[in-house]
């Protein structure tokens, strides 16, 4: 089983909100609501970053200021309540698990080394070009299995697309707060299941 990081096992959004407004700001840009900023908001990140009109400059400094601002507020980053009691029942039945996430490896190995999570990957690739199918491509060689064989759990329309693509079995999260998009933009995409708590893939 593949994850997602953002939205999927990590509660970042509202770090990561705001540490996009603070850029927004920055740069003269609107501030956004949070619910504008996840309607809005996709990947791969550049995509987003033209949606919102962001000048050219800004682009150009987009990671190193994005990154500088988000990893100011890493002590707000926390797990979803469902998710320790997933992976360790998951790595007890023996399942190879592994983690595929857009969010740069410069901030999400910090994450993830401040949550104590790296312990239940094999594999953990970072900077992952979604909705390119590569990264499962990549994860999937690593864990030992055909791409088919492998479930890929995401919060956003990206991570179904990635997964059907790459011919893995889609699983979409949709939690009440938390993730980054509603039932309604999964859904769109068709996943195999949607779910709305981690333990749910244990049944």
């Amino acid at each position: 089983i593949l994850f997602d990081a953002s939205g999927t096992l990590v509660d970042d959004s509202l770090t990561t909100w705001e540490a996009f407004n603070k850029f927004f700001n920055l740069y003269g840009l609107g501030s956004l609501s949070l619910e504008t900023f996840k309607a809005r908001f996709c990947l791969p990140c550049s995509s987003f970053l033209v949606r919102m009109r962001v000048p050219e400059k800004a682009m150009h400094e987009f990671h190193t200021s994005f990154g500088r601002l988000y990893l100011e507020s890493l002590g707000c980053v926390k797990l979803f309540p469902d998710v320790l009691e997933c992976l360790m029942t998951l790595k007890q039945r023996g399942i190879k698990l592994g983690l595929v996430s857009a969010t740069p490896s410069g901030l999400l190995w910090p994450t993830l080394d401040k949550l104590d999570l790296i312990c239940f990957f094999k594999v953990i690739i970072g900077d992952a070009p979604k909705p390119s199918p590569v990264p499962i491509y990549q994860a999937s060689r690593v864990i030992g299995t055909n791409p088919e064989h492998v479930v890929y759990v995401g919060d956003m329309e990206e991570d179904i697309f990635c997964a059907k693509k790459a011919g893995a079995i889609s699983v979409g999260i949709c939690r009440k707060n938390g993730s980054y998009h509603d039932k309604a933009k999964l859904e769109a995409q068709d996943p195999k299941h949607i779910v709305s708590d981690l333990r749910q893939l244990l049944d």
